[in-house]
């Protein structure tokens, strides 16, 4: 456990950045964190603190921070988890999305570095692009072609994880790369295009729920605090530096399987209806059947794997 230091979370008034605060401050540490509020929201930060921690947020877009050099050197462990979010907004929003996920994370790896800091990077299973079977980390990356907006974030997430590696060699950064996958729990907005928290929204007030595609696509989805506690259970392990992990649940599920779910679940009247992809996000759309993670090197690093099965999580949800 992580106790008495002064930590920064970048986007930490996101979904996970703010449940990743959360967990810091019952552990007596300083938590700095700064969001635009793009996609965050200052809401998510509202709840009852330790005595002994502290909470400091700071309203900046990371790049236009001017003190951000000076907050990097006072603080001891680094969470980059500011990017864009969603497939839908990353659609909807190409050019910003690459260029926030590169640029904030040029600047932070550089800070990291010159001021030897400990530094976990959030990446995305959107790496894996098309690739179908499970997903370990040493697999080779199937990404679709570079017209298609939907790599878009996937490219960018990648050339973060080949800048963080390059200063993990040449500078010795004590880097660790996770890759996530559909993290999900209570709280999480559908603004963003989530699958989970859209499906319940529309089961509730009993309108059609919408599934993209023919809703055969497998996916597995990741509670939110198992990631939490992944997080701070890699940072004090010297063995993950320099490291890809991936952090996923084990439950397997169709999109289909999972709106029938819902729909039972909240007792809706809901129908389910079939979207065709094209409609959602244009025409020539690339959907992967399934991503399903390896997660043997994430117990084999910190003897922990995502352990909360999916039905508990819906439950709490609900």
């Amino acid at each position: 456990m992580i106790r008495n230091k002064k930590i920064l979370i970048t986007g930490g008034s996101g979904f996970i950045g703010s449940n990743l605060a959360r967990e810091l401050l019952k552990f007596n540490n300083t938590v700095y964190v700064i969001d635009d509020l793009t996609t965050g929201n200052k809401i998510n930060l509202k709840f009852k603190i330790n005595k002994s921690s502290k909470l400091i947020f700071i309203k900046s877009e990371i790049t236009k921070y001017k003190h951000l050099e000076t907050l990097v050197k006072k603080i001891d462990i680094i969470f980059h988890l500011a990017a864009s979010v969603g497939v839908k907004n990353i659609m909807q929003n190409p050019i910003n999305s690459i260029l926030n996920n590169l640029n904030t994370s040029k600047v932070i790896f550089n800070l990291a570095s010159k001021f030897k800091k400990r530094i976990i990077f959030t990446s995305s299973s959107e790496v894996y692009g098309l690739s179908s079977k499970i997903l370990r980390e040493d697999a080779r990356l199937n990404l679709g072609n570079p017209k298609i907006i939907r790599w878009n974030y996937a490219s960018s997430k990648i050339s973060d994880e080949f800048l963080a590696m390059s200063y993990f060699r040449e500078k010795n950064l004590r880097v660790t790369i996770v890759r996530l996958f559909n993290t999900v729990g209570k709280r999480q907005s559908k603004q963003y295009g989530m699958v989970i928290p859209r499906f319940f929204s529309q089961a509730i007030n009993n309108e059609p729920i919408t599934v993209y595609g023919n809703g055969k696509q497998s996916r597995t989805f990741t509670y939110v605090q198992d990631v939490v506690t992944s997080l701070i259970k890699i940072i004090p392990a010297k063995k993950t530096y320099g490291e890809v992990i991936n952090v996923g649940g084990a439950n397997k599920i169709t999109i289909l399987s999972l709106a029938k779910k819902i729909k039972k679940i909240t007792n809706s009247k809901s129908k389910i209806n079939f979207v065709p992809l094209r409609k959602v996000y244009g025409e020539g759309f690339e959907d992967c059947k399934q991503r399903i993670p390896c997660v043997k090197k994430l117990k084999s690093l910190i003897n922990y794997t995502p352990r909360t099965q999916l039905n508990k999580i819906l439950q709490e949800i609900v």
